[in-house]
């Protein structure tokens, strides 16, 4: 609690005949955004006369980049100077390979444009057109220094499909190939801490780089940061009038 139908009663109490839904997930997907603005909707079906608009995904706007920027930044003044040369793992929930097919291809794309704006950010080399190879698996990103970097998957579900790859282990298991003992996990699909950030990162993956031989550091999601917080008032304001 409160339910999607518990909070559209109380707004209807104050008055409201217009309801802006957005989204703390950063990227359009019809597993999460989707099904949760259809839900409102559907809520807001039970009164007559309220409007419902979805504002856009906050992955779109530059103040989410610049919250994982800063959280980045704090990170590398706090850690070893190793991080100096530690690729970095831009990564972001999975999803099965018929939702992308059917239409969910923006998710990706939405996190690429991301990743190359947090790349800029941060004066990383852009992504190489070839790709990263990732075992066999090319993925979006750039083996370029300073910090090579490429985008990752985590937190499949249990579906029997195909998922978007290369996995975060995938990219574990490659960096200790190429001989790096420390790497960075960036929680880029993300705007807030929970599950599959404080676990899935902070302790499975951990534990399967340092059984690799490798040092995890894991940045935090932006939160309550004040550029987050921005990102949410510019995606808001876009659709407010």
């Amino acid at each position: 609690p409160p339910s999607v139908d518990d909070a559209v009663d109380a707004l209807i109490d104050c008055g409201v005949t217009r309801i802006i839904a957005i989204s703390l997930s950063p990227f359009y997907s019809t597993a999460s955004n989707g099904k949760s603005f259809a839900r409102v909707a559907q809520s807001a079906e039970r009164y007559e006369n309220l409007e419902v608009v979805c504002a856009p995904e906050i992955g779109l706007f530059e103040g989410f980049i610049e919250a994982h920027a800063q959280v980045l930044e704090e990170l590398f003044d706090k850690v070893d100077v190793e991080t100096d040369v530690a690729p970095l793992s831009f990564s972001a929930h999975s999803l099965p390979m018929p939702d992308v097919e059917a239409g969910d291809y923006v998710y990706e794309e939405g996190l690429r444009k991301a990743a190359d704006a947090l790349a800029e950010r941060l004066f990383l080399a852009p992504a190489d057109e070839a790709g990263f190879m990732i075992g066999e698996q090319r993925a979006y990103g750039t083996e370029q220094l300073p910090r090579p970097w490429a985008v990752t998957f985590q937190s499949q579900g249990m579906r029997g499909d195909k998922w978007l790859e290369p996995t975060l282990n995938a990219f574990i298991d490659e960096m200790r190939e190429r001989d790096y003992k420390a790497m960075v996990s960036v929680p880029l699909g993300f705007s807030t801490d929970h599950m599959e950030t404080l676990y899935d990162l902070r302790i499975a993956a951990k534990k399967k780089a340092e059984e690799q031989g490798i040092t995890l550091f894991v940045s935090s999601a932006p939160n309550d940061s004040d550029a987050l917080i921005e990102a949410f008032v510019e995606s808001i304001d876009s659709v407010r009038l």
